[in-house]
């Protein structure tokens, strides 16, 4: 049996949110899911979010938006490529 646990850290690195998930659940779901807690249980006005690349798509981003939640993530190498290939 596979099992995923998503943790959110305060910039202490303490943990103060983690959720259990079975191995099943994408990794887009288990982010969707964190970003939700963390708007409906902080009231923090500038909050800030570091993720790994699996972070970066339209659905989570647009939402992050709108909740005026900063964010600071790692592109993927296909990505990073394609904008080194723009700005030429």
């Amino acid at each position: 049996m596979q099992k995923g646990i998503h943790t959110i850290c305060d910039g202490n690195s303490i943990p103060f949110y983690s959720k259990a998930y079975d191995g099943n659940v994408s990794d887009m779901v288990m982010n969707c899911d964190s970003i939700e807690f963390l708007n409906s249980h902080t009231d923090i006005g500038d909050r800030l979010l570091i993720a790994d690349c699996k972070m970066v798509a339209g659905d989570i981003i647009g939402r992050m938006l709108e909740l005026g939640t900063y964010f600071i993530m790692k592109v993927s190498t296909k990505f990073s490529g394609k904008i080194m290939q723009e700005r030429g």
